[in-house]
């Protein structure tokens, strides 16, 4: 059978190993309530007056030695995925959500150019009742709303440009994930530039987009 993607947005779900969950839990709490300056990352501190309404406000940085815990293994995944090379780490920050706050609807999209980009959040743990991450698309002038069911220790990998949120968190404990974005290194961009039959897997994740063909 050959497959050929008209229109369509997907994710990707990955279980990741070797990962310190309770570090980053703990890591990323203590930073975002005391800072560390030690710290230097791509997101505020908290003493940064970043402001309440910005998605900025419940993020952090996180420590080199975090960043590298994801790094092997989130270029296996894009390898596997769209071939050797093909994505390396632009950014990443860690996330707090405490009891009965939400994160507001956003997208990553946009600061990278001419790179092509792709997003990813990492959960160290889901409580019970602490919220599910929730996707809109638009597809074929149809809104779809995707409520995808976290399981801890996963990672996922979407669209930087696909509208998502978190909603209140219930569990009576504070939300942690960590999230980061992705670009492409500059062969994959070319081969994207040149997919006119829409082969590559990248096209499952962005949707078929005229725009970035040559």
């Amino acid at each position: 059978m050959s497959l050929k993607l008209i229109n369509g947005i997907f994710f990707s779900e990955h279980k990741l190993e070797n990962i310190d969950n309770e570090g980053l839990i703990n890591e990323v709490t203590n930073t975002y309530l005391k800072g560390n300056l030690n710290i230097k990352g791509d997101r505020p501190q908290k003493n940064d007056n970043v402001p309440v309404s910005h998605t900025f406000y419940e993020d952090c940085p996180i420590s080199s030695k975090s960043k590298e815990s994801f790094k092997i293994q989130i270029s296996n995944i894009t390898n596997a995925t769209f071939g050797d090379n093909s994505f390396s780490m632009a950014d990443t920050w860690g996330h707090f959500t405490p009891p009965l706050e939400q994160t507001m609807v956003h997208d990553h999209a946009g600061g990278i150019e001419p790179f092509l980009q792709l997003s990813w959040v990492y959960y160290p743990h889901q409580p019970k009742d602490a919220g599910n991450i929730c996707f809109i698309s638009t597809v074929n002038e149809s809104r779809t709303h995707y409520e995808v069911d976290i399981k801890p220790g996963h990672l996922y990998l979407f669209s930087p440009s696909i509208m998502h949120y978190v909603p209140r968190n219930g569990s009576g404990i504070n939300r942690i994930s960590i999230s980061g974005n992705l670009k492409s290194s500059d062969k994959f961009t070319q081969s994207i530039k040149e997919d006119s039959d829409y082969e590559s897997n990248y096209w499952y994740f962005v949707g078929r987009d005229e725009k970035l063909i040559d």
